[in-house]
C-alpha cells in the first residue's frame, strides 16, 4: 500500500511540474509573438510577414544592404530586450563583413609608456643656419699666412692645423692657440694679435676648414645602418624610470609624451648642445605589451593579450569559456588606477549568456593588467564542501560505514 501511495505522489509531482512549464512556455510564446507583431507593426507589415530573424522585405539597394529585426538600444533610456526589436541595418557589406566597419581608433593619441620599442631616424636638413659656424673639437683647419715683405713681394705659408680635445690649435712660432668655440673670423682676429709685432710686422691669414661638422658626424657615424639594415638611426626602448637612450644626449624623459612631443624634445635637446642641422623622427615600431588575466571557473585560466578592444565577455571567451559551476553573477574585475590603486567592481553577465540581456550595460571594456574573477557558484562550493567532509573525510576515514536514506519511507511521514 505504502508504494502504491509513494509511486501516486511522484506521478502527481510530475504532473504538477510539466502543467506549470507548459504554462510558463505558452505566456513566454505570447510574449514573444506580441514582441513580433510589434516589430511588425513599427516596420509597417502585414501580419503575414516574414518572422523575427529573417530579412525584410528587399530595398533598392538589397543587394548591398541587409535589415534584420534586432536591437541596438540607442533610442532606450534601458537595457533592450527583445520585445523592443525593430527592423535594423545589419549587414551593409554582405560578403565582406569580417572586415568590419570603420571605426574610431582605439585612442585620440598614444602616449609613450614602460616598454615601447621605439625606432630613432636621423636625417641630416642641410638647411641654411643663419649664424656663424663655429669651430669644433675635430675640426681640420687649413690656414695660409701671407706678408708683404717688399713692395712687390710676399712670403706665405700653409698650416694645416687639427683642433685638439682642448680645443686649441698648433701653430709655428706661437705654439697653441684656441680655436674651438670661435667663428672663422673670430679665430683670424686671434692669430693676427697673436703674430703682430712678435713675429710678423702685417700679419694677414686665410683659414679655410677642410673638415667641419666633426662633432655631427661622428654622431651620424653613430647611428650608421647604411651597411646593414639601411639609413641612419637607431633602435631604443622606454625604460622602467620612463626615459630613453639618444647618442650625444643620455637620458631623456619620454613616458606620457607623444610622438611629436618626444621628437621636438629630443631635436631641442640637440641645437642646446650644437647639434645643428639635425632632425630626429621617432617612429613607434613595437607597442608594449598588454595583457588581461582571467581566473576562476573558465577553461584555460591565465594570461590574454590585449591588441584591440575587448570586453570582459570576449575575455572570457578566449580563456575558453565559463565552467559549469562558475557564477556569471558577481564576476569580479580588479584594476589598478594611474597611482596604483587598486579598485574593483562586481558585474552580471548571466543574462548576456542566456540571450536574455542584449546589450548588458555590465559588458565593460578590458584594461591593461586588469584582474578578471569568475567565481564558483554557491552550490559548487557547497557540492565541493560536503565532497571534502564527507567523501574524503568522514568516508575516508570510515569507509564500510554508510549513511542511507529510504525515501519511500520519507513520502508518509
Amino acid at each position: 500500500m505504502r508504494k502504491t501511495v509513494t509511486t501516486t505522489s511522484v506521478l502527481l509531482t510530475i504532473l504538477f511540474m510539466a502543467t506549470v512549464h507548459s504554462s510558463i512556455n505558452g505566456q513566454t510564446d505570447r510574449r514573444g509573438a506580441s514582441a513580433k507583431m510589434q516589430a511588425m507593426r513599427f516596420a509597417g507589415w502585414s501580419s503575414k510577414s516574414e518572422p523575427i530573424g529573417q530579412a525584410c522585405p528587399p530595398a533598392s539597394n538589397a543587394g548591398q544592404r541587409t535589415y534584420l529585426n534586432g536591437v541596438d538600444g540607442t533610442y532606450l533610456p534601458r537595457e533592450p530586450r527583445w520585445k523592443d526589436a525593430h527592423p535594423i541595418l545589419f549587414q551593409p557589406l554582405l560578403h565582406g563583413e569580417y572586415i568590419g566597419p570603420i571605426r574610431q581608433p582605439h585612442v585620440d593619441q598614444y602616449r609613450l609608456r614602460v616598454g615601447d620599442s621605439l625606432q630613432l631616424v636621423y636625417r641630416y636638413t642641410r638647411e641654411i643656419i643663419p649664424s656663424a659656424y663655429r669651430i669644433n673639437v675635430g675640426d681640420l683647419l687649413e690656414i695660409q699666412s701671407v706678408e708683404q715683405v717688399e713692395k712687390d713681394k710676399e712670403e706665405s705659408m700653409v698650416v694645416q692645423a687639427l683642433v685638439l680635445q682642448d680645443g686649441t690649435i698648433y701653430m709655428p712660432l706661437i705654439e697653441s692657440v684656441a680655436a674651438a668655440g670661435l667663428t672663422i673670423s673670430e679665430l683670424n682676429s686671434e692669430l693676427v694679435k697673436a703674430y703682430q709685432g712678435r713675429f710678423l710686422v702685417q700679419p694677414a691669414f686665410m683659414i679655410r676648414p677642410v673638415q667641419a661638422d666633426s662633432r655631427l658626424s661622428e654622431l651620424r657615424a653613430a647611428v650608421d645602418r647604411r651597411a646593414g639594415v639601411g639609413g641612419q638611426g637607431l633602435t631604443v626602448s622606454v625604460a622602467p624610470d620612463g626615459t630613453v637612450q639618444v647618442v650625444g644626449l643620455g637620458d631623456v624623459f619620454a613616458q606620457g609624451l607623444t610622438k611629436n612631443e618626444l621628437k621636438r624634445e629630443i631635436n631641442a635637446r640637440y641645437v642646446q648642445d650644437q647639434f645643428l642641422g639635425l632632425d630626429v623622427e621617432p617612429i613607434l615600431v613595437t607597442p608594449a605589451p598588454r595583457n588581461a588575466y582571467v581566473l576562476g571557473q573558465v577553461a584555460t585560466p591565465g594570461a590574454i593579450t590585449l591588441n584591440k578592444p575587448i570586453t570582459v565577455l570576449q575575455a572570457i571567451a578566449l580563456a575558453g569559456g565559463d565552467l559549469q559551476g562558475g557564477n556569471l553573477r558577481q564576476i569580479v574585475v580588479m584594476r589598478r588606477t594611474e597611482n596604483w590603486q587598486l579598485i574593483a567592481t562586481k558585474l552580471d553577465l548571466r543574462g548576456a549568456v542566456l540571450g536574455k540581456r542584449l546589450n548588458p550595460a555590465d559588458d565593460i571594456w578590458v584594461r591593461d593588467s586588469d584582474i578578471i574573477l569568475v567565481p564558483k557558484h554557491p552550490i559548487q562550493v557547497a557540492d565541493e564542501i560536503i565532497n571534502m567532509v564527507f567523501t574524503q573525510g568522514i568516508y575516508g576515514v570510515l569507509p564500510n560505514q554508510g549513511v542511507s536514506f529510504a525515501f519511500s519511507k520519507a513520502s508518509t511521514l
